[in-house]
């Protein structure tokens, strides 16, 4: 998983980080410092946990695998992605 794919997460629940900011009364910055690793903050990791449905220790691997390999697109994903941005495919 990279961070690509928290992304398409993000899309399909139809949030952003700004809105976790403003829903936690926190900054952006503070979320995407959370994310990286470089800040610790309990309130902060137990939201995202909750949003991705994974632990904060598998969200960080995700966000800082973005540089060193491709995203994975399951099947999965792939539909999400899709169905985010409204299009259809045809069956073959």
């Amino acid at each position: 998983m990279t961070r690509t794919n928290l992304k398409i997460i993000m899309l399909k629940k139809g949030i952003s980080v700004s809105q976790l900011a403003n829903a936690l009364s926190v900054t952006p910055m503070a979320i995407y410092d959370v994310l990286a690793g470089n800040r610790r903050s309990e309130k902060i990791e137990l939201f995202l946990a909750d949003i991705f449905e994974m632990s904060i220790s598998e969200i960080r691997a995700a966000w800082r695998n973005n540089v060193k390999e491709r995203p994975v697109i399951t099947p999965e994903i792939l539909n999400q992605a899709l169905e985010t941005f409204g299009i259809k495919v045809k069956a073959v």
